[in-house]
């Protein structure tokens, strides 16, 4: 079975090397001999590698492959020679865009170079800033002083960067807040000049505002032998994923930090994660290290809290070298590049689903199209409605329920000029793939025959109990009562009869509730 198909990267771009990873699981018996993995992005085949397991092993392929052109592209995974088809096949979704814009408010530049608050910062993102992106030289980014930000256009910024920024005016404030809840990613670092008292109350607001956390005092290493390293909590989290291996931790644990500010998340903690935390540690007379009783070890480091549909990230320390030795250090560019890659990304709807699971994206008003036709994997034609979500009508919602096929699903947007003249639908459109759930697909438990009627074609099948057939005590298989079949026959038969499909539809669709 392909358990799973994505990407390695938080986000795609344009040209830039796309790194997909396919992974495999022989769920049965018997070894998996002379199968072969194939990668098609947008009905093009990019590799196809041989393929063999040993009974019950996982592993894991990496295809790597490139777009030319912006939008939502489909990448399909298909193990061929495989018995069971429906489990053998996996679709994904995935935006490609020009690059990523990151808007850098630097509170603290400097006269010289590497003095300024984000002069690493922006040497991580990119080497020559403000340069043609060429490569995977996937970021854009913009330096400016708090000063200057009431004269910028938030539209076509992905990314904000706040570093070390004393506070800004209220107007503001609100500002960038409603950019982060129409999905825009904010990175919030703090430093020797911000006032907590300020921001608590423009931006934490008793845990209503976009910080995930309030900001407290400042803590300080109490001597030099004293200090603080990162502890990841949260690999799942696409910044922290290249850390999860052990050999790869050191990155984050190695570099020693000599102050932050203090964090209290509060409560409800329902919709913030912390994703590391500070740990305290002492140099021994020996040379070695001990844990340390200076600040509290369960202080967070990097909080993330979802903000509408976008996402902020609170960073406890300083991004230059005022509070750590961490900004040059090899952990330090790769943390900052995928954690500005996911807050890109922050905005995009879920695009991949299981069976049963329904596909929303919210749109903004000055995108609205009067006509939108979704294709489904049958390439039926569905039109859809874009409905307003408030009397305002600044934003509407497409939303698409029936996700009982597996596959690639189309959308097509018509705009106003295109409906007018009977134009065809222009480029920009959308989709999202619909998988089942290859963990459940061979559970051996029992489905009634009032549910297996809803899956199976009536014209086709006829659904009999084994008694009512008439087998014999020597059955291979019986059901625990009438009405009753072993789902281990089913999938037999319905091998025979090519209607496995439509069993693993039911699968997904159970799982998904």
């Amino acid at each position: 079975a392909i358990t799973d198909l994505g990407l390695e990267e938080p986000v795609a771009v344009l040209d830039a090397p796309l790194r997909f990873f396919v992974e495999l699981w022989a769920a049965g018996a018997q070894p998996l001999e002379g199968l072969s993995l194939e990668l098609q992005i947008d009905g093009q085949l990019v590799r196809s590698l041989p393929v063999s397991l040993e009974a019950g092993e996982r592993a894991r392929f990496t295809v790597i492959g490139t777009v030319g052109e912006p939008g939502v592209h489909h990448a399909r995974a298909t193990l061929r020679g495989d018995e069971l088809e429906v489990d053998s096949v996996r679709d994904f979704a995935f935006e490609v865009r020009e690059g990523v814009s990151v808007l850098v408010v630097d509170g603290e530049p400097g006269d010289e170079p590497w003095e300024g608050e984000t002069d690493f910062l922006l040497a991580a993102l990119a080497p020559e800033p403000g340069a043609h992106l060429q490569g995977d030289d996937i970021f854009a980014p913009r330096r400016i002083t708090e000063a200057q930000l009431a004269d910028e256009k938030l539209e076509g910024v992905d990314v904000i960067v706040l570093a070390n920024v004393i506070a800004i005016g209220a107007e503001q404030a609100e500002r960038i807040e409603r950019w982060v809840r129409e999905g825009g990613g904010l990175l919030f670092a703090t430093g020797d000049q911000v006032d907590p008292r300020v921001w608590n109350e423009l931006w934490w607001r008793d845990g209503k505002g976009p910080l995930p956390a309030q900001l407290g005092p400042t803590v300080r290493s109490p001597d030099e032998e004293s200090y603080f390293v990162l502890e990841p909590l949260v690999f799942s989290h696409p910044a922290l994923a290249p850390f999860a291996p052990r050999e790869m931790r050191t990155l984050l644990t190695e570099p020693r930090w000599v102050a932050y500010t203090r964090l209290v998340p509060g409560e409800p903690a329902g919709d913030r994660t912390v994703l590391t935390r500070f740990a305290p540690r002492r140099l021994t007379e020996a040379g070695g290290l001990e844990a340390s009783s200076t600040g509290r070890a369960q202080d967070p480091a990097l909080v993330q809290r979802r903000v509408g549909r976008g996402e902020v990230v609170l960073y406890a320390s300083a991004l230059d070298a005022a509070w750590s030795n961490f900004y040059y250090k090899p952990g330090y560019v790769i943390l900052w590049r995928r954690l500005l890659a996911s807050l890109a990304a922050a905005g995009e709807p879920r695009r991949n689903l299981r069976v049963g699971e329904p596909f929303e994206r919210t749109i903004a008003a000055r995108d609205y199209v009067p006509e939108v036709t979704l294709i489904t994997p049958d390439e039926d034609r569905v039109d859809k409605t874009l409905e307003p979500i408030d009397e305002a009508r600044s934003e509407f919602r497409l939303v698409h329920e029936d996700t009982a096929r597996p596959g690639f699903y189309r959308i097509e947007f018509r705009s106003r000029t295109a409906a007018a003249t009977g134009e065809r639908a222009r480029k920009r459109g959308d989709g999202f793939a619909v998988h089942v759930d290859p963990r459940r697909e061979s559970v051996l438990d029992a489905i009634d025959t009032d549910t297996l009627r809803t899956v199976l074609v009536p014209e086709v099948f006829e659904i009999r109990s084994l008694e009512t057939a008439g087998a014999g005590p020597g059955a291979a298989v019986r059901g625990e009562a009438e009405g009753e079949i072993s789902r281990g026959l089913l999938l037999a038969v319905m091998g025979l009869l090519f209607g496995e499909s439509a069993l693993g539809c039911w699968f997904g669709r159970r799982a998904a509730r």
